[in-house]
């Protein structure tokens, strides 16, 4: 489950930002961590980016001389990022330490139809988020990205309830 060759691939800053992170979890000798500590090393990565960073759609990179991952990680603990470059994050962390994580994208949710009884998935549910091989699991889904109240949407129920007409009258 650990792919040796990938913490080189990871830039010495991040490496040393994972290990800082996970450091009460990793064994003192710099091995790969043992098999029971790839859950806690992985929520603790989970709970840094989602109480470091804040959500956010800007796209413009601090430092355009770095990969946008390593900027976002270094530079931009104020200005935050969206959930790829959240997911990104946490798949290098994780990989900075030895431990297999992968990006996964995809939709989240949908806006159910009370009156046709089907989901309308839109762009605004858009994700994506990360996988993580744990021992005796397999890929478990961690997301990392901060809840965003402004990808919540609220309607007061005549609203809703129009808004489901006339999405089955259109079918």
């Amino acid at each position: 489950f650990f792919n040796e060759r990938t913490p080189s691939t990871v830039p010495p800053e991040i490496t040393a930002l994972a290990k800082t992170i996970a450091h009460n979890l990793l064994p003192a000798d710099g091995s790969s961590p043992p098999e029971a500590s790839v859950k806690p090393i992985a929520d603790s990565f989970l709970s840094y980016l989602q109480t470091t960073y804040p959500y956010s759609l800007s796209l413009d990179a601090v430092n355009k001389n770095l990969d946008p991952t390593v900027d976002f990680l270094l530079n931009r603990k104020a200005i935050g990022g969206h959930c790829e470059v959240f997911a990104s994050a946490m798949v290098m962390l994780s990989r900075a330490v030895g431990i297999n994580a992968r990006v996964v994208t995809g939709f989240h949710g949908g806006d159910f139809n009370n009156l046709g009884g089907f989901y309308i998935v839109r762009q605004l549910h858009a994700h994506a988020w990360t996988e993580v091989y744990l021992p005796n699991r397999g890929w478990t889904r961690y997301d990392p990205s901060p809840i965003s109240s402004d990808r919540a949407s609220s309607f007061d129920s005549f609203t809703k309830w129009f808004r489901e007409f006339v999405q089955v009258a259109q079918q």
